[in-house]
Parts: structure tokens; C-alpha cells; sequence
């Protein structure tokens, strides 16, 4: 099995970090390290301090320069993590197989004491989604995020759009692997019902976040060669004749609301 150092998001809870970290160990890994806010500071010398929050580009800069393993993983959430024993050799397997700069599974999650199946979709190529459900643990390979992190680190410094930028990066450089196995149960904090979390980008709330996300989102299909700017557009005549039609169906539960709040959001 390669070498593999694991990074998890440590909020101050001592017996879920133990726990991430005893299951962790029991899958393999070479080395864990705590990912730590400044208002949760840490005397181990293993643990990293970061400077920002984990989506920023900065606090990616510094976990992959601290990795000194060909392959990393990182766990975003702070609540305990119970990965299956062969989990890190398969993700860092695929890797390797596929020439994947990221991997992602399958998992469990685990919902007021139910544990339920959560398989994911695959990953195409042109996906855009900021919010596409990779899961909680995803295995990089070093160079490929390294890779990602310098390219759209030179052009901007994002707050909270880093880790998306990064995975945009990864797409163009190499290419995002899905294993349609379930390799480990997380522990869900969001509780809302998926039809509340999937407005979350017309909150106004979460605007300075959806501002940094269309930043990189242009950034990316610019680079890609796929950006349609206003002027690429051509009016077409609306005496026009066209041999079929289509319709364009949304369902959703209050429809001239929801897009009326994604236009403004777009404006």
C-alpha cells in the first residue's frame, strides 16, 4: 500500500478526533493530522493551524505543502469517521489504476442513530456544480492538487471558493474518479430536507461565497475555451421558422419566485 497522510477537520471535540483517527490508522494511513482553526488551537506537532477556513486556497496551499506522501486525503467534517479497512489502499488503488488527481466513494450516512446507504453520482466531464456531493473523505494525489493549487492560486486568492477552484483545476490537469462502493459511514450534521440546501446559493447571506464561485466558475470554462461572453450571443429573429420545438420543464415549489431569486442573484 502507498503512503498516505490524512488530513481532519478538528473543531475542539477530542473524542471525535480519537475516533477519526483510531479508524483512520486501522485503514492504513502513514500519517494524521488535525486541521485546526485559530480558535482551536493545538500543542501537537502533527497538527496544522490553518489560516483560513479549509475552502480557502490558502489553507489548501498549506496542506499540500505540508504533505511529504504521494497521495493525501482529507476529511471535512468534524464528527466521527468510521472508514472500512481497505477504504484508503482502494481510493489510492483507482488512483493509481485510472491516473485520477482525485477520487471520491460511496459512503454511509449515519442520521440520528440511522445508518442509511448514500451512493453518489459519477463525475462528467464539464460538471460545474459547487455543491456536487463528493462525501466528507476524498483522497487527492499530491501532484495533482499541488498542480490545481498553483495554477488558480496565481490568478486569485479565494476564501471560500479554493477547494472548488482546486477541483475545477484538477478536472483540466487530470480527471475525477467515482467509486460506486461504499468505503465508510459520516455522521450528517445538516439536517434540513435537500430541497431547503439547494437554494442556498440565492440566500443573501451567501452572497460574498456565490460571488467567489462565479469567479471561478468564469475562470475555469475561460481557460476550458467554453466561456460565452454577451458578445458571442446572436439575436435571432423572431420570424425565425424552426423545425421542432422544445420544452423546458422546472419543478420546482414556488417557480416565479425561485427564478426570479436566481436572476437577481445572477444581476
Amino acid at each position: 500500500m502507498q503512503p498516505i497522510t490524512c488530513y481532519i477537520a478538528y473543531n475542539g471535540d477530542e473524542d471525535a478526533a480519537r475516533r477519526t483517527t483510531a479508524s483512520l490508522t486501522e485503514a492504513g494511513a502513514s500519517r494524521i493530522a488535525r486541521l485546526c482553526a485559530p480558535s482551536y488551537p493545538s500543542n501537537s506537532p502533527d497538527d496544522i493551524t490553518l489560516p483560513a477556513g479549509m475552502q480557502a486556497t490558502a489553507s489548501l496551499r498549506l496542506i499540500a505543502a505540508d504533505c511529504r506522501t504521494p497521495y493525501l486525503a482529507i476529511y471535512d467534517k468534524s464528527t466521527p469517521l468510521d472508514v472500512y479497512s481497505h477504504a484508503l489502499h482502494r481510493m489510492m488503488q483507482i488512483a493509481l489504476d485510472t491516473s485520477a488527481g482525485m477520487v471520491y466513494a460511496d459512503y454511509y450516512k449515519q442520521c440520528n442513530g440511522i445508518r442509511q446507504r448514500h451512493p453518489v453520482i459519477d463525475y462528467q466531464e464539464g460538471s460545474l456544480r459547487n455543491d456536487f456531493d463528493f462525501g466528507s473523505l476524498v483522497v487527492y494525489r499530491t501532484d495533482a492538487l499541488r498542480e490545481a493549487i498553483r495554477e488558480t492560486g496565481c490568478e486569485e486568492e479565494y476564501r471560500f471558493a479554493g477547494s472548488y477552484a482546486a477541483r475545477l483545476g484538477i478536472s483540466r490537469l487530470s480527471h475525477i474518479a467515482h467509486i460506486a462502493e461504499m468505503l465508510y459511514t459520516e455522521v450528517e450534521e445538516d439536517l434540513r430536507t435537500s430541497g431547503a440546501k439547494q437554494f442556498d446559493y440565492v440566500n443573501p447571506n451567501n452572497r460574498e461565497v456565490q460571488i467567489e464561485m462565479e469567479k471561478a466558475c468564469t475562470s475555469h470554462l475561460r481557460r476550458i475555451g467554453a466561456l460565452l461572453s454577451p458578445g458571442d450571443m446572436e439575436e435571432v429573429p423572431a420570424a425565425t421558422g424552426f423545425p421542432c420545438e422544445a420544452s423546458v420543464i422546472i419543478p420546482v415549489y414556488n417557480r416565479v419566485r425561485t427564478i426570479g431569486d436566481a436572476l437577481q442573484s445572477a444581476l
